[in-house]
């Protein structure tokens, strides 16, 4: 732990948080509420989720960067399209994307933290960067 302190700032803090799937939200709540970017509210992981939702609910439309990167990074949140009289449409061997319906899961499961399924884990190029843009602050990584 020494020599991870001496290898970066000195103002660094290295700290602990959730394995559950929302260490990444666990770990940006702490930091911005050591921050105190916004008084008197405390930020949890399920408070940033929220905040991603709501964010991503609202700038939907297909030509913002937040619709594009949900639907381009689906995952486990990816529905395919559906014809009623052949079932899901393929092409080049693979489902089409209903990207519609995708947004919407997507809206879904990044509040999903207390069902079977796994909660998204948070992506910093899409949820930091949501967050960031509500909170008006940028996030630094370093990589160990």
């Amino acid at each position: 732990m020494h020599n991870l302190k001496n290898a970066y700032p000195e103002k660094l803090k290295i700290g602990a948080a959730i394995k559950t799937g929302g260490c990444f939200f666990d770990s940006l709540a702490q930091g911005l509420n050591e921050l105190n970017i916004k008084p008197g509210h405390r930020f949890t992981a399920k408070s940033l989720r929220e905040d991603c939702a709501d964010y991503a609910r609202a700038n939907r439309k297909p030509d913002q960067w937040v619709y594009n990167a949900v639907i381009r990074d689906a995952g486990e949140y990816f529905v395919p399209q559906k014809d009623p009289d052949v079932g899901v449409i393929s092409e080049n061997g693979l489902n089409k994307q209903d990207k519609t319906k995708s947004f919407f899961k997507y809206l879904e499961y990044i509040t999903n933290t207390h069902t079977a399924d796994a909660p998204i884990w948070g992506r910093p190029h899409i949820e930091g960067r949501m967050i960031c843009d509500k909170y008006e602050f940028d996030i630094i990584y370093y990589y160990f």
